[in-house]
């Protein structure tokens, strides 16, 4: 952790939630915070719902994108200069959704994306235009696709949900080769679980499945195609409700607390129980997050805006 510490200010979380304004009304916005010092680097609003997707475009540094379901036919993807808030495009794409659990680029630059496709239920891979590459083939009794990432060399990797053996649900990754959309292995994460794991996240070939609660992800090593056995990490992060990877094998959550009143920042180490959590403040300003990314230095917009949320916050100071 001291050599994750080091960086500090070199990481930007960007979480999608609802502020909460003096007047009443919750407005969804994109919120920005040094994920290690939890200090706040100011917002700005977006005019979406709160099941659109963050993601950060490896073509375009310094923007980010927030992708979702418009309507049943139509994808949209808005682009956002995260330092400014400024909107830069929409891009609208014809793909036809009944939801979407999760939005990413694959390694191309494709777009990677989980859910329910007019009834079915799959990750797929589409070009930036919107046609359908493909669509990967899901194990046996598959009732929802949560998750997918995709390595550098193409390999793709699938979080999906099953019917548990005895009872609740089991949860399997399963992986697939570069170019290809037929399984390939599969590894139950595990199974007859009475709470919901949602999150995939791969560094440096460790795959981190998490829930809510940070301390309850399970890792394994995974190689290609090839997959490990899912550990579990222990220890006693909490109240995640949405997890990104930060430099070196850290792994950041953002959260609630269970009487959702006090937001919540964890830090953990990808494959072990070591971390921390840290509380920030109540609820009365900040509710709900729906998705983070974290933009890692040397990208100028990092830079950018902690010298504006910085800026902001001396601006403050002087006016008491």
């Amino acid at each position: 952790m001291a050599a994750a510490s080091s960086y500090a200010s070199f990481e930007l979380a960007l979480l999608l939630q609802n502020y909460d304004n003096p007047n009443g009304f919750l407005e969804t916005s994109i919120t920005r915070w040094d994920p290690m010092t939890r200090v706040y680097l100011g917002r700005f609003a977006v005019p979406v719902s709160s099941s659109y997707k963050l993601a950060l475009p490896s073509d375009a540094p310094g923007t980010v994108d927030l992708m979702g379901r418009l309507n049943s036919s139509v994808f949209e993807i808005r682009r956002y200069d995260y330092s400014t808030g400024m909107l830069v495009n929409v891009t609208s794409l014809s793909i036809s959704t009944n939801s979407i659990s999760e939005a990413r680029f694959a390694s191309s630059g494709n777009l990677l994306l989980s859910g329910n496709f007019s009834g079915t239920i799959a990750a797929r891979l589409y070009s930036t235009s919107g046609a359908l590459i493909r669509s990967y083939s899901n194990p046996s009794g598959t009732l929802e696709v949560l998750d997918a990432v995709q390595d550098g060399s193409g390999v793709t990797y699938v979080l999906t949900r099953q019917a548990g053996t005895t009872s609740n649900f089991k949860y399997t990754v399963s992986s697939y080769a570069q170019a290809s959309s037929t399984l390939v292995n599969s590894t139950v994460v595990l199974d007859n679980s009475a709470e919901r794991f949602h999150s995939l996240n791969l560094w440096n070939g460790i795959l981190s499945v998490g829930k809510d609660v940070l301390s309850d992800r399970r890792f394994a090593s995974v190689s290609g195609t090839t997959l490990g056995s899912f550990s579990p990490t222990g220890g006693w992060l909490v109240a995640t409700d949405s997890m990104a990877p930060g430099h070196f094998d850290t792994l950041h959550g953002f959260g609630y607390d269970a009487t959702n009143t006090r937001m919540v920042f964890s830090t953990a180490r990808i494959n072990t129980a070591t971390g921390n959590t840290f509380e920030y403040r109540n609820g009365s300003t900040f509710q709900g997050i729906s998705d983070s990314v974290i933009v890692l230095a040397p990208e100028p917009g990092t830079f950018v805006a902690v010298g504006l949320g910085l800026a902001a916050l001396l601006k403050r100071r002087r006016r008491r």
